[in-house]
């Protein structure tokens, strides 16, 4: 019984867009994957250019593909240190209408820098590294964010093997403080995208629970009905007997169903990554919409270039999927050769 198939309809009416800022950050964490905090990616220098080119890319897909809704994940590095980032965001916003703006933050900028900029986004991920994470400051922050704004709030405790008892204790203080923010565990996996050979069994099988505190279901509530929060969040998976099992990432990671090598992918339809200006995948695909070479979104041509003419499904050139796990739960399908 072998897996022929993804399937996720939430990507029906539905873009996915991560956007790589930079590659600059203010932690060194060693188990971050090479390239991630090295600093040789700087932050975009020509913002009226990113603006028209990111709205043209955006209007492409709701226009001639149907996307309704859209979300903007902005990462780092460290995105919050790049200057234009409130302004970049805000000015998306007031584009499109149907847009959720994300990012993703190791939550160290001061509670002004918040007040100033925490608008701009529909949804703030903290991510609560094990090391240089600082727990006082990160509940500071994210108390801030839940009482004050209507943005969704999560915390991802980093999880990591090698400072598992420090990992636990920063888990333990976001699950006992009071306010009921979004808490989660959060896994490491090695350059080849497995998951870390170091963790233990029994620590997988604590993390196959990712959730540790949600708010109350008021909260939930009035984050769907904004769209801020999936109400799907798993992937159908189809085997080659007929039968169907639908598994969140971690659970697909841990089965090992992250290699699609020759399956045609909907990656460039469903979702892009852009990185360095370059849009490509997070599994490292460089041949979206089945170009030779990347486009860049930092092109002064680039409006001319991009068109839902070249907009199509490619050939998975990769051996494992999925730097990021919104890659694993892109539909695709397994190529059957004819005899």
């Amino acid at each position: 019984m072998k897996p022929i198939a993804i399937v996720n309809t939430d990507y029906d009416e539905y873009l996915s867009v991560e956007f790589m800022v930079s590659n600059v950050c203010n932690y060194s964490c060693e188990y971050c994957h090479p390239g991630s905090n090295e600093g040789n990616i700087k932050f975009p220098n020509d913002l009226d250019t990113l603006l028209s080119n990111f709205k043209h890319l955006l209007d492409v897909y709701q226009r001639d593909f149907g996307k309704k809704e859209m979300k903007l994940e902005i990462t780092g590095g460290e995105p919050t240190l790049w200057p234009e980032l409130g302004k970049f965001a805000s000015s998306l916003k007031s584009h499109i209408a149907n847009i959720n703006i994300e990012i993703t933050t190791n939550g160290s900028r001061t509670i002004r820098w918040w007040k100033e900029n925490s608008k701009a986004f529909d949804e703030i991920h903290l991510s609560l590294h094990s090391v240089e994470g600082d727990a006082a400051h990160m509940i500071e922050v994210a108390d801030y964010l839940y009482n004050e704004t209507d943005c969704h709030v999560a915390v991802n405790v980093i999880m990591d093997p090698d400072n598992w008892e420090n990992s636990m204790r920063n888990l333990k203080s976001m699950v006992e403080h009071p306010t009921p923010w979004l808490v989660k565990t959060w896994l490491l996996i090695n350059t080849e995208r497995h998951i870390k050979s170091n963790y233990t069994e029994e620590q997988l099988s604590f993390m196959s629970q990712k959730v540790h505190k949600k708010p109350p279901d008021d909260r939930i509530q009035q984050l769907i009905s904004k769209k801020l929060i999936p109400t799907k969040s798993k992937a159908r998976v189809v085997y080659s007997d007929g039968t169907i099992e639908d598994y969140n990432s971690l659970e697909l990671r841990i089965k090992k169903l992250y290699n699609f090598f020759g399956w045609r992918c909907r990656l460039g339809v469903d979702r892009v990554r852009i990185s360095d200006g370059l849009l490509l995948g997070s599994c490292g695909a460089r041949n979206l919409f089945n170009l030779k070479e990347p486009m860049s979104i930092y092109d002064p041509e680039f409006q001319n270039k991009f068109s839902k003419e070249i907009i199509k499904p490619l050939i998975c050139n990769q051996i494992n999927c999925g730097g990021c796990t919104s890659d694993l739960k892109v539909p695709k399908a397994k190529v059957f050769k004819d005899v």
